[in-house]
């Protein structure tokens, strides 16, 4: 008898382990970039079961093993996943889905079916039988919100209108000292608004002013993290000692200035999430050499060509056969110049640049910090519309502008050329902003011309003084 029992048991443990296949080739990729385990995919009853804590924290999950009721559960920002070994039902905010094999526990880890681990989380997963590799997509909308990178939060950060300037920490620059530090952040970007008159922060540059001149998002590696440090500064945002607003989303802590009025805060921070929501972010080209083909008449050619021989004459000449002038902005005079448009801004520089070759002028005008708004105005001697380009990198306006219609009660300029994933109202706020920084840029360019000793003013260009 006992013999017996010991074949049925022998049986038992071969149909057991028939049923696991080790897939060492199995391969798991996570938006195109390889994932690597301790514990090796494997194939269980037909089903590829993966690692969960690797998957999930690939994706920038927090998760969490309750010994006492070997139950897993992540959660990545409002979604909160949870699986318990042995059981074949998966919780999803609370709502049950019925999984067709349990999660096991192989050499110390989770295993769970691939399809289930990643669209808990709203990915897509795909199985390409001939290479053996499963290949998982997130959503794109919700991964920009979990641990982006630095250029990607500044780069959303420049499509803001009233934010004027962007500056990351660095290690050597860090206010807070918690840059790649071990329960820090990843990355720290400062910002400067228009709300604020920059003059009255005191400070070098954004970084140094800290959130006091606009507001600051720094990046955690998990959803735990970042909520930790919001709990932190619930001590002191939000309170009588700091008015400021700061909030959680994804794996970043964004916070807004207290310096901000209420509305101005509440604003600022739908801004900032709507951004970042946005798929439609394009890539803008450089300025163009040349102007649009439609612009094919007179501009004052006495004047273009006055001013082309002044700055031969007195440019700092390049390799390119490029003439050029600057003139540095400080921080004063420039909101003198906002002032008289009713808007904030800092220091600017400002180039005026012959181009002998092509036979154009250049006029570019950039907040300093080099993060700021920058104009550029683009003339040639045969035309009499001028182009212009106004606005960040990847959040330009740009259009043929009569250089006469600038004064002349003009509330907004008329772009031609912007993001096609902007609405009314978004293009409404940018062209009346962005004509305003044309005439700061006119001035400018009137203000380096005189520094330099040239007689020569933006008038002869076709510009109308702006008295």
């Amino acid at each position: 008898m006992k013999r017996i029992v010991l074949l049925i048991l022998s049986i038992i443990m071969l149909l057991s382990m028939a049923q696991v296949v080790l897939a060492e080739n199995i391969n798991v990729t996570l938006n195109g970039e390889p994932l690597y385990f301790d514990v090796n995919p494997q194939i269980i009853n037909g089903r590829t079961m993966v690692p969960i804590r690797a998957i999930f924290e690939a994706m920038g999950a927090n998760v969490k093993w309750d010994e006492t009721t070997s139950t897993v559960i992540a959660t990545r920002g409002s979604k909160t996943v949870q699986m318990t070994i042995g059981n074949p039902t998966i919780y999803i905010n609370e709502i049950s889905k019925i999984m067709d094999i349990s999660p096991v526990i192989v050499d110390g880890r989770t295993l769970v079916p691939a399809r289930f681990v990643a669209e808990a989380f709203d990915a897509s997963v795909e199985w390409d039988g001939e290479n053996n590799n499963v290949i998982i997509t997130t959503n794109q909308a919700n991964e920009q919100i979990i641990n982006p990178s630095e250029e990607f939060v500044i780069s959303k950060l420049r499509t803001i209108p009233v934010i004027t300037g962007v500056q990351a920490a660095t290690e050597e620059h860090d206010p807070n000292g918690k840059l790649h530090k071990a329960g820090g952040y990843t990355a720290a970007i400062y910002f400067s608004t228009s709300y604020i008159n920059q003059s009255d922060i005191p400070g070098e540059d954004i970084v140094d002013k800290g959130t006091d001149c606009g507001g600051q998002i720094e990046v955690y590696k998990t959803v735990e993290d970042a909520e930790k440090r919001n709990t932190y500064l619930s001590t002191f945002d939000g309170t009588l000692f700091d008015s400021g607003l700061h909030k959680v989303i994804g794996t970043m802590v964004i916070r807004i200035s207290s310096k901000s009025t209420a509305t101005q805060q509440k604003d600022l921070f739908e801004m900032i999430v709507n951004s970042f929501m946005n798929e439609n972010t394009k890539s803008v080209v450089n300025l163009p050499n040349s102007i649009s083909e439609n612009a094919d008449k007179d501009i004052n050619q006495s004047g273009f060509k006055k001013l082309a021989e002044w700055l031969v004459l007195n440019g700092n000449k390049n390799d390119n056969d490029m003439f050029s002038i600057y003139g540095d902005i400080n921080s004063e005079l420039g909101s003198e110049f906002g002032s008289k448009f009713g808007i904030k801004t800092g220091a600017m520089v400002c180039t005026i640049q012959y181009d002998q070759e092509n036979d154009l002028i250049y006029i570019v005008n950039s907040e300093l910090q080099d993060a700021g708004i920058a104009c550029g105005l683009v003339l040639s001697s045969d035309k009499d519309t001028v182009y212009c380009s106004v606005g960040f990198d990847d959040a330009k306006f740009s259009s043929d502008i009569v250089p006469q219609d600038i004064f002349n009660d003009t509330s907004k300029i008329n772009f031609s050329n912007y993001r096609d994933d902007y609405t009314t109202d978004l293009v409404e706020g940018y062209s009346k902003m962005y004509t305003d920084f044309v005439k700061i840029t006119i001035l400018s360019a009137d203000w380096t011309l005189k520094q330099n000793n040239c007689n020569v003013e933006m008038t002869v260009l076709g510009f109308n003084s702006m008295d």
